[in-house]
């Protein structure tokens, strides 16, 4: 996973896991498993061995591991080489790098905006 500037608020540690929503207004790091929603205020990272069966809404977000389920995010998405997503993604920027699994539908740029507006 790429090294990302961004302070952490909260770290789901390689053996936790949490079943129920999370809620932040801070940047999360995930490195379990989480069954359930999450909505973070600042940016989502999902580590290598991360797992989410939820929806995801964020500011913008760095992921190397598997989510089932929608993602939405305010600004950009990235997909690391090892990420799987199963849902679909609406983002203002979204890269898909080289190794990457993604299955879903996918809304990005001015579209997203007017989506919003109607």
């Amino acid at each position: 996973m790429k090294d990302v500037d961004e302070k952490i608020d909260l770290t789901i540690g390689n053996d936790s896991k949490i079943t129920g929503d999370l809620k932040s207004k801070g940047s999360i790091r995930i490195d379990g498993e989480i069954i359930g929603n999450i909505n973070c205020v600042g940016m989502i990272i999902i580590g290598d061995k991360g797992s989410i069966k939820g929806n995801i809404t964020a500011s913008q977000g760095v992921i190397g591991g598997t989510i089932e389920g929608n993602l939405k995010l305010k600004n950009y998405l990235e997909l690391n080489s090892t990420a799987k997503v199963f849902g679909d993604i609406e983002a203002e920027l979204l890269q898909i790098d080289k190794g990457a699994v993604f299955n879903g539908k996918c809304i990005t740029g001015p579209i997203s905006k007017k989506i919003e507006k109607k």
